[in-house]
């Protein structure tokens, strides 16, 4: 990601995109296959904001093979970028709240049961 951004520092939409965009992409990254054996290695990250607070979504990822901290630091980031882009923008949002899933290791995979 091109540098750090400071989050007191007034960005245009474009930048914000583009560094949630980058924080997306080292998420991915970091998730990787969601590899995993057993149920209990499988979580779920909150991702992005909505308007009226709370994650838009939720990504599987496996303890297995994650540096955890690392991951968290990153979606922490990501929520923050998210809302600062929600604020500026005037997002609004029908505040439904996104139920955190339960994800399970299925074909040594961390994913939502079927």
């Amino acid at each position: 990601m091109r540098g750090n951004m400071q989050m007191n520092k007034t960005y245009t939409t474009s930048q914000l995109k583009i560094h949630i965009n980058e924080l997306s992409n080292l998420i991915h990254a970091e998730i990787g296959d969601a590899s995993c054996t057993n149920n209990d290695q499988c979580k779920a990250l909150a991702m992005g904001n909505k308007a009226c607070g709370g994650p838009q979504h939720y990504l599987a990822y496996s303890i297995k093979n994650t540096d955890v901290d690392k991951l968290l630091k990153l979606s922490e980031k990501h929520q923050q970028l998210s809302q600062k882009l929600n604020q500026l923008m005037g997002t609004v949002s029908d505040c439904a709240v996104v139920p955190k899933p339960v994800f399970v290791c299925l074909n040594n995979r961390c994913q939502k049961p079927d």
